[in-house]
């Protein structure tokens, strides 16, 4: 058979190459419609280029590309393809040439007629790509994906969410970590140190930080964790959450200051960081020394964020309440006394 003829890529210009790949292609699909016996035709072809020269890179990645797309849609043996594509990639550090995208993989799986232990597989090593890649945030993505596709009964789950929860409090961009706490395979971490320092992350103060680093030293080590990199972290979610019990407020520098354990003259740097991730929203006063509140996200939402919630709009509704009332007011001097008595009260709204 002419498959088993090819031991490498061969010679002849990079179309050339392609070209005779694409035929082999069709001839391969074309002849065996069974998964069975198309199967170990595809692992040898795979494995035949990517045995070839890291010279060849370039057509390798062509050449598999057209494999992957030559397999009809729902084929089990695309996976197989994608993840040489992956490997490939991720060992050259040229991830971004395969322009993976979150649709795409998708939709990868959910056409694809494998099992979903596999596709739990498949999102497990795309998640490592990137992580190996250095794309921290984009890792924790499929990494999340993958914890929710598991059981906390499932063997893969603690190691699976400690690496999770070691990504999320590190990366310095992820800041909706209430999130990981509600998907249920995290609870096969529940007693380790990484669950404790992602609860510090969700609800705890800058206190509770600094007391779970000072007894966990050997977990931030073995995590390859960052001190600096959290401590900056758990103080910009501190800052969100002063802001989330103040909105509509003023918030003194020194008070900030207090919490995150700062010089006051270091709070106005704090607070545009905060402000750049859109933790919160705010204006600066120099002159005052404050910072008002105009929005904030929350680090968690249960029944405390619920009574705030509801306090401020009961405020709200009060205000509102109030200045309908001087409106009202205003309409009705006008109609009785003309416009000077409109200006005057309408000075008393602005009052």
């Amino acid at each position: 058979m002419v498959r088993e003829k090819v031991v490498g890529l061969g010679e002849g210009s990079d179309r050339e190459i392609e070209g005779l790949f694409n035929l082999l292609n069709s001839h391969l699909v074309t002849l065996f419609t069974e998964t069975s016996e198309l199967e170990p035709h595809i692992s040898a072809l795979v494995t035949t280029i990517m045995g070839a020269s890291e010279t060849h890179t370039g057509i390798k990645y062509r050449v598999l590309s057209n494999l992957f797309n030559s397999l009809p849609r729902s084929s089990p043996l695309r996976q197989h393809v994608y993840r040489a594509l992956l490997g490939m990639a991720s060992d050259q550090g040229e991830l971004d040439v395969l322009q993976i995208d979150r649709t795409d993989v998708n939709r990868w799986l959910s056409e694809w007629d494998i099992s979903e232990e596999d596709k739990s597989a498949f999102l497990d090593t795309v998640a490592e790509a990137f992580h190996k890649a250095g794309n921290i945030e984009t890792a924790y993505g499929y990494q999340l994906a993958y914890l929710r596709s598991i059981s906390a009964s499932s063997p893969k789950a603690h190691e699976a969410s400690t690496r999770v929860i070691s990504s999320a409090v590190s990366e310095p961009s992820i800041f909706e970590l209430d999130t990981l706490l509600r998907v249920d395979a995290l609870q096969a971490a529940k007693d380790h140190p990484l669950f404790a320092l992602l609860k510090v992350f969700t609800s705890g103060d800058l206190a509770q930080y600094h007391e779970w680093e000072a007894s966990h030293a050997p977990t931030l080590s073995e995590f390859g964790m960052d001190k600096d990199t959290l401590l900056r972290k758990i103080r910009l979610l501190t800052l969100a959450s002063i802001a989330s019990t103040n909105i509509g407020r003023d918030v003194p520098y020194a008070e900030v200051a207090s919490a995150l354990q700062v010089q006051d003259t270091e709070v106005e740097t704090w607070a545009i960081d905060a402000i750049r991730y859109k933790l919160i929203g705010g204006k600066l006063s120099q002159a005052a020394s404050s910072i008002h509140i105009t929005r904030s996200s929350t680090r968690t939402f249960g029944t405390s964020q619920w009574q705030d919630l509801e306090t401020q709009l009961l405020e709200w509704k009060a205000n509102l309440s109030e200045v309908t009332k001087v409106i009202a007011q205003a309409r009705k001097i006008a109609a009785g006394s003309g416009t000077g008595a409109t200006r005057s009260a309408v000075a008393e709204v602005g009052a």
